[in-house]
Formats: C-alpha cells, structure tokens, sequence
C-alpha cells in the first residue's frame, strides 16, 4: 500500500471529489463525504507562541501555586478553590477542595475526591505525599439590632438584613468583594457594621454582635450561621450611634 499525504487546507475537497482507479468492472470507488482535517503547515511566529504558551502551563507539583493550579483545572470537575497546605514535619502536601455550587456550604463527594486525588497523584513529586480533603467551614451567627430609617417597613427591613448577611458570610460568593472569602480569613466587626448600615431601609445599627462555632485556620471557609435580628421603628436619629 501507498500513502499520500499533505496539501494543507487544499486536501479539504468535497464530497464525490476523490476518485479510486481499479481493475474492477462495474464497480466505482469514490468518497461519499467531504475530507476534513486538513490545514496549513504551522509557521514559526505560531510555533513560538505556543511554545510560550506551553512553558507557562503547570503539568507537575512542585510549589504550593504549582498544586493549586492543578487541582482547579483537574478535567471534568468544576473546582471553585483549592488551597495547597504543607504539612509540618514531613514532605507532604493536604490539599483542600471546594466544589463549584449554590449551597450554603458546597463539600466535595467521594468521587470528586478520589478524583481529584487520582490526577494530583499522577502530577506530584515521587517523595512527595498528596492528602485531597474537604474544606472545614466554621459558621458566622450574628446578633443584630437594626434601627430602620422613616417609612421603611419593619419586616421588609429584617429580611433583606438577613438576606446580606447570609449573602455576605456565603464562602464563594461572599467576602468584602463579592468573590469569595480566604481561607483562614477573619471576619471582622467592622465589615458586618458596614454591611448592616448599607441595606436599603437601614438607618443604623444600634446593638451587634457575633460568634463562630470554631476556630479559623488554614483549612477552614467561613459560612452563615444563624442569625438573630430586630429591626425597631424609627424615634430618634441615629446620628452616633455607631
């Protein structure tokens, strides 16, 4: 057999447009479809660009940043955040996942794990150790008494308090930017009090306080607790109340 090959996007004829010479009588062989797949030999200023393209492309573990990249675009998962942490005293990498998702608090399945697990474990160091975990999330309840301004109805006011609150506290869509908050990140009073005093029909808040129900760290998201608010009427200004 011989093998013809080449052509570029010119190969790319159309349907009836190849045509095989035999010694059969009566019979015609001929492409019913049209040829694809044919294309332009790659030039040089395309070749650099991939090339550059592909030294910034991370296919093995090395850093922290190295893991973190790779567990985010693991193929066929959606990974929200990834966080790489080394653990002390061994050479040994925990990396926490999060799935993409609209619950309060997405957990990866067993599946996404062992997953994820198995392609970070194809792309790690040979001495080095990958752990793949779930993310721990530590809830955020806070205790607010929010003054509403005049003409705004009370119970409207307390719903859309506790609406951003538990917008605010969400772990991938929360945060003082909207995208997120940090692992290990704080919340802090001053963010809730900026929160609260920017709700429509807020005037100001006159009493709050918070708690969690653990403590932050390295591998841990904040996400809403249970909320406890009491919006009053209107009597005096709130100038200096907060």
């Amino acid at each position: 057999l011989s093998y013809r090959s080449g052509g570029g996007a010119a190969g790319n004829v159309g349907a009836g447009a190849i045509k095989l010479a035999h010694d059969l009588p009566g019979i015609d062989v001929t492409s019913i479809f049209p040829a694809s797949g044919g294309r332009e030999a790659e030039d040089t200023e395309a070749a650099w660009f991939r090339l550059r393209r592909q030294l910034k492309e991370v296919s093995r573990g090395v850093t922290a940043a190295d893991y973190e990249q790779l567990a985010v675009n693991t193929p066929g998962l959606r990974v929200a955040r990834a966080k790489a942490v080394p653990v002390p005293g061994v050479n040994a990498v925990r990396m926490v996942v999060v799935p993409f998702g609209f619950a309060a608090e997405p957990v990866p399945g067993s599946g996404f794990l062992q997953t994820e697990r198995e392609h970070l474990h194809r792309r790690r160091l040979i001495t080095t150790l990958v752990e793949v975990v779930a993310p721990r999330y530590v809830r955020v309840s806070v205790s607010a008494t929010v003054q509403a301004s005049p003409g705004s109805a009370v119970d409207r006011v307390r719903e859309a308090v506790v609406e951003a609150l538990n917008g605010f506290l969400h772990p991938l869509k929360g945060g003082p930017g909207g995208t997120g908050w940090e692992f290990g990140r704080e919340v802090h009073r001053s963010e809730l009090y900026a929160l609260l005093t920017g709700v429509d029909g807020a005037d100001c808040v006159t009493d709050l306080v918070f708690a969690q129900d653990g403590q932050m760290d390295e591998t841990s998201l904040v996400s809403s607790g249970r909320h406890t608010v009491e919006v009053t009427e209107p009597e005096t200004a709130c100038g200096g109340n907060y």
